[in-house]
């Protein structure tokens, strides 16, 4: 079977796009990990699949796929790669309605090329994470590396745990991501984000996400610190600058439970092929 593809990335975290609109492959099941996989593959930290949405107001849905071939829930650099890609088709313009699940998420793309997405709003119930806690909080604790660290914790329409931390440059991502993983805490495991407060507007991040290891960045993780460190009080309402290995993203929130998050970055193609899988 040959599979057409597009390669994007979204500041370096980098997707197989492969839209199964009106191709019949997508049912077969092919071997993500192994398009995923950098030296046997493609190479990817996930897979999009674009399909026919279910409502009127959406262009398209859309699957994620991480490397290690398992399902996740939500992915915000692919979002915007999904956004960016029906651009480039010509099928959009400046705004577009898609879906994932049974939800339908509102972006744009400014003329600079920026996307900007209305995420859902944060979600802190242990239950929406499959947090294995007896009540909700805002610091949650666990032991990881020989030492107990706080942490808080999120759904971004996938789980996050979100830890802070004194220097970005001096933290074991793998490690205490692994642990974190490792620690059973959550049961249908979790992204991992490490958090560094520069201001009460800025922060610096790196984040360990589930089924692939850390990444350049992290849409959802992001919009996560920032939603925590809202909650926290180290971070002020409003637009919060949130810096990546692989760049920034801009995350604004009002602080009010119940309201969006918006997330602005760019969303880049980098080339188009056919894999035999």
């Amino acid at each position: 079977m040959r599979i057409p593809f597009t390669k994007m990335h979204g500041l370096g975290n980098d997707f197989i796009l492969i839209d199964c609109r009106e191709e019949s492959y997508c049912t077969d099941k092919f071997d993500m990990s192994l398009m995923a996989n950098r030296r046997l593959g493609v190479g990817c930290d996930q897979i999009l699949l674009l399909g026919q949405p279910k409502t009127q107001q959406a262009i398209a849905s859309y699957e994620i796929f991480n490397s290690d071939g398992s399902r996740a829930e939500q992915c915000g650099n692919g979002l915007r790669c999904v956004v960016q890609y029906l651009k480039l088709q010509g099928e959009i313009d400046a705004s577009a309605v898609v879906e994932i699940d049974d939800e339908l998420i509102d972006a744009t793309i400014s003329e600079n090329g920026q996307v900007t997405v209305k995420m859902l709003p944060p979600d802190f119930s242990p239950t929406s994470i499959a947090l294995e806690v007896t009540r909700q909080d805002k610091h949650y604790s666990q032991e990881l590396g020989g030492k107990q660290l706080a942490f808080g914790a999120v759904s971004m329409g996938n789980p996050h745990a979100v830890i802070k931390i004194d220097s970005i440059n001096e933290v074991s991502v793998s490690e205490l991501g692994a642990a974190m993983q490792a620690s059973g805490i959550f049961s249908n495991g979790v992204n991992v984000g490490f958090m560094e407060i520069v201001s009460d507007n800025s922060i610096h991040l790196r984040v360990y996400e589930r089924g692939v290891g850390e990444t350049p960045a992290c849409g959802t993780g992001a919009c996560a610190a920032a939603a925590v460190g809202i909650l926290w009080g180290d971070l002020s309402p409003g637009k919060i600058d949130v810096k990546l290995p692989g760049g920034y993203l801009n995350i604004e929130w009002n602080g009010d439970i119940a309201s969006e998050i918006y997330m602005t970055g760019p969303a880049q193609f980098v080339f188009q092929g056919v894999m035999a899988v």
